[in-house]
């Protein structure tokens, strides 16, 4: 056989294990390489996307001190009224400076109405003159990217708010004003600081705006109650006082309580299953107890009520109720305290509640701040009685003061 030539002769056994390092390095290497341009590629989309969807959210307001003064100038309504259409809609659409440029618009073509007035056009009015006030001074206007980004639009607000005094100050110089346009345009001149308090103080003076005012709020006034004749689930806390009588009263003594209540109403009529927990104390004298036919002597005291409330509503108006309620319940004490307790003795006490049947009958009023939300006041009397064979007589009942904020 012919001798293979030098080139082709075989390798050491050193250099082919370098050469086979080589080429299991290679491909890592190549795939390492790819994963970052992949990763690289995926991060430039992701700020592409971020920068876009920050962008969408400034440009509106950007935009508007640079291209609404030259359409207003050239009379251009027609675009004018198509960029507030599109900053209505925008993901963060400053209303305070949509209406004001729709309202300065409507007066300077002579089409001015309050019918087109949204129903928070006094707050936004309130909102503008505030901004207007500061706009020379310590103005600052930010803008909501997301929960942890903020664009500081003060240089586009503060353009925006000199152009529309300035606005408002030449259509103020027209003649045929009437008495509401006078008053809007003093607003955005930034002549009158508080809008909302003159129109309370000279409201019959602006006719429109007065009447305006009052379908606005006939309107509130109208869903508050629509809304408080509707049934519904009812969720609440309690925070009350527990003031037992006879025996009672000189043994175990008063007591703060908080809880808690469920339940649903329509019209009329409620029902609930409230817990209430009495907090722990201390008696107003030791009492004494059998247990295992054996008398213990103890101070502590905690206690609790849980139970069925129906609530009948006699007077039902637009912001409170007033009604009689009545319930059904268990009444109980603890004479230790069962979770903490380490004495060897106690834990063969078995049971450390006393406990009774509770029939009360009382009365409730409830206020209503919004047509869902309530505070309350209950006052009950209960009849109850704690059998405490072998030990100090618990004779006697209990008046039970509540205080109450919930739903419905």
């Amino acid at each position: 056989m012919l001798p293979l030539p030098a080139h082709h002769r075989a390798l050491p056994d050193h250099k082919k294990a370098s050469l086979s390092a080589h080429a299991t390095l290679m491909p890592a290497t190549l795939v390492l390489l790819l994963l970052g341009l992949t990763a690289r590629g995926q991060q430039s989309d992701s700020l592409r996307i971020i920068n876009l969807d920050y962008k969408s959210k400034i440009r509106l307001i950007q935009g508007a001190p640079c291209l609404l003064p030259e359409l207003v100038l050239e009379k251009e309504w027609g675009q004018v009224q198509n960029y507030l259409d599109h900053w209505r809609v925008a993901a963060i659409p400053n209303e305070e400076f949509i209406f004001a440029i729709s309202t300065l618009a409507a007066i300077d073509q002579r089409k001015f109405s309050v019918l087109s007035f949204p129903g928070d056009y006094a707050a936004l009015l309130d909102q503008y003159a505030v901004e207007a006030k500061t706009v020379n001074g310590p103005f600052r206007y930010y803008l909501k990217i997301s929960n942890r980004v903020r664009y500081d639009a003060t240089p586009d607000a503060r353009a925006l708010i000199l152009w529309i005094e300035s606005w408002a100050r030449m259509l103020e110089q027209r003649a045929m004003l009437s008495p509401t346009e006078g008053f809007l345009c003093k607003v955005y001149a930034g002549e009158i600081v508080y809008p909302r308090t003159t129109l309370k103080e000279a409201g019959a003076s602006y006719t429109e705006l007065y009447s305006l005012q009052r379908t606005i709020h006939q309107s509130y006034e109208d869903y508050f109650t629509a809304q408080r004749g509707q049934g519904g689930t009812t969720v609440g806390f309690i925070s009350g006082w527990w003031l037992p009588t006879g025996n009672l009263a000189g043994t175990l003594g008063s007591h703060p309580s908080i809880g808690i209540y469920v339940g649903g109403r329509n019209y009329r009529n409620e029902y609930d299953i409230v817990w209430a927990f009495r907090l722990p104390g201390n008696s107003v004298k030791p009492y004494t107890f059998s247990r295992n036919d054996t008398s213990y002597t103890s101070t502590y005291y905690d206690g609790g009520y849980i139970g069925l409330d129906y609530t009948r509503y006699l007077i039902h108006r637009k912001r409170y109720e007033f009604g009689v309620v009545s319930a059904i319940a268990y009444d109980y004490f603890s004479i230790a305290n069962g979770l903490g307790s380490n004495d060897e003795g106690e834990r063969h006490w078995g049971s450390f509640n006393e406990g009774s049947f509770d029939f009360n009958n009382g009365v409730r009023f409830k206020y209503f701040l919004r047509p869902k939300l309530n505070i309350g006041l209950a006052v009950k009397y209960h009849i109850i009685n704690y059998d405490n064979h072998g030990g100090t007589d618990m004779g006697g009942n209990a008046f039970t003061v509540d205080l109450s904020v919930g739903t419905r």
